[in-house]
């Protein structure tokens, strides 16, 4: 039976910097599919590569054993940690095509065609591009500061370092290339086996250093503001034998193979007819004629964008996104003033905490580094204690902190959808959906957001278990619970919130003190 390799493409008139971008969709000789985007010249991959053969369909052995993989010298993969739900790592010499130990046999071709490992020329010309083109995080053209445009935005290890990609994920990502923090395998000859995963993301140059042992690598780091180069004093550079991810890039992917046999040859493809099958090509007159068909829709659509960022009376950015006929912040509030810009006092002295009846905000353990808790009275505005003051609003303009039915809205809309663990849409299984997929002590309950976290949030709400503000009050709970206040009041004393645990599967329902100091997020009104 004949495989059919695809490339298609869709031009989108974007302007992210000043720059007009396509993007794609490929498919490499294992069937699976590959995206990517025009990058100046180049078209980049921008997910990493999943095959398992060579282009002639050679296979490329899949090595589990640390003793095994130390001593190859022709080319292999493995998951990261041998487990299937993380990415494939290569050794260098599958990128090479090395596939036995003859030097008289010619080595194979790795990417698919029309594709290729990047080397070293083309990594820079990369570099340049975007540094020239403002990726870097600072907008210096002058310096490599771009590990944080080319970094995913979940993942990473929490970083303080402003620019790196552990800081502010989701400002991550700006060049759209999309690295995820996979780490890397080395062997067990030099003490460790799997390393870095959530830490750096590392990739191989098909360009040889021109030793034995030695090959060019790429990697950005979660801690590091830049983009790790060969011959750099902290760079990642990897013995042949290491493991990392691998990349792709062509010169022009817009070829259409059949069995590798017959190729467009960078030609179009011409007097197409109008589609009738579910299977047919679209033409460009018929595409133009449905999306003027359907612009005044697509600018309704546009003008209530479901997702973006909204930015708060502090000046901090909140991304969103819609769940059924709510938009919820997908970040926890990070606030210091309520809307009119009157200050909420920071209290660290637990004493002082625990007789305050109006609002206030700590970092969990009075520690900066970790996210903001807030008591009730911040969230209900309450900001002195004269009865005749009307309250404060907390959230930006626009938003509110949600109420206890607004919470319900959004669990049952979870779980309608789909995204109880397994899979049914009854009962209130949604916790791994919610979570972040970092920051959780280790569980091993089923559709418990600390068991495999990196299978976490897929809903996107990134809930992340800083922990809470007891009554007593003490910090607690740090990477147990992530708990947040609703703005229903249950008693003069009390109000309900939300909270997921490191070991439970749903999202559970409390009333706590008022003076508890919670996590807060919001909702559009």
């Amino acid at each position: 039976m004949k495989k059919i390799f695809l490339t298609l493409t869709l031009a989108l008139f974007v302007i992210p910097f000043g720059i007009s971008q396509t993007l794609g969709t490929s498919i490499d000789q294992n069937g699976n599919s590959f995206t990517w985007k025009k990058i100046g010249n180049q078209y980049w991959s921008t997910i990493n590569t999943n095959i398992e053969s060579y282009r002639d369909g050679t296979p490329i052995p899949q090595v589990t054993d640390a003793s095994e993989w130390g001593n190859l010298t022709t080319g292999a993969w493995c998951y990261y940690d041998n487990d299937p739900s993380n990415g494939k790592l290569y050794n260098w010499y599958a990128v090479a095509g090395i596939h036995d130990n003859d030097e008289n046999t010619p080595n194979k071709e790795f990417a698919p065609k029309g594709w290729q490992v990047p080397n070293d020329a083309e990594w820079n010309i990369l570099i340049t591009f975007l540094e020239d083109n403002g990726f870097n995080f600072d907008l210096n053209s002058s310096e490599n500061t771009l590990a944080k445009s080319v970094a995913s935005n979940f993942d990473w290890h929490d970083s303080n370092v402003v620019g790196s990609p552990g800081n502010d994920e989701f400002l991550n990502n700006s060049s759209g290339l999309n690295f995820k923090p996979m780490g890397y395998r080395m062997d067990s000859q030099r003490n460790s086996d799997f390393d870095q995963i959530n830490k750096g993301a590392f990739f191989w140059s098909n360009s040889d250093d021109e030793n034995i042992i030695g090959a060019s690598s790429y990697g950005v780091a979660f801690d590091q503001v830049y983009i790790s180069l060969p011959g750099d004093a902290n760079d990642y550079n990897g013995y042949k034998d290491y493991g990392f991810s691998v990349r792709l890039v062509s010169q022009s992917p817009s070829d259409i193979l059949l069995n590798g046999t017959i190729s467009a040859e960078n030609h179009q493809i011409k007097n197409i007819v109008d589609p009738t099958d579910a299977q047919d090509a679209v033409t460009l007159g018929l595409l133009l004629e449905k999306i003027s068909n359907l612009q005044e829709q697509i600018d309704v659509l546009q003008s209530t964008s479901g997702s973006g960022a909204v930015t708060d009376q502090d000046g901090n950015s909140y991304p969103y996104l819609t769940y059924g006929d709510q938009v919820w912040t997908v970040k926890n509030a990070e606030i210091v003033t309520y809307r009119d810009g009157t200050p909420i006092p920071q209290v660290t002295d637990a004493t002082e905490w625990a007789n305050l009846t109006t609002g206030a905000w700590c970092y969990y353990d009075n520690d900066p580094n970790k996210g903001k808790l807030y008591n009730w009275y911040a969230v209900a505005g309450i900001h002195d204690n004269d009865e005749n003051t009307p309250n404060k609003e907390l959230a930006p303009e626009g938003w509110h902190v949600p109420t206890d039915a607004e919470w319900t809205e959004l669990e049952n809309y979870l779980i309608a959808n789909g995204y109880n663990y397994d899979g049914t849409t009854t009962g209130n299984k949604i916790a791994k959906a919610m979570s972040s997929t970092t920051g959780w002590n280790d569980s091993t309950s089923d559709g418990a957001p600390g068991n495999n976290q990196l299978n976490n949030n897929s809903s996107g709400f990134n809930a992340v278990p800083i922990g809470n503000l007891n009554y007593t009050p003490s910090f607690s709970n740090e990477g147990l619970t992530a708990v947040f206040w609703t703005s229903t009041q249950d008693d003069p004393n009390s109000a309900i919130n939300r909270d997921l645990n490191y070991n439970g599967t749903g999202s559970n329902i409390n009333v706590n003190g008022i003076k508890a100091g919670y996590s807060v997020r919001f909702v559009r009104d």
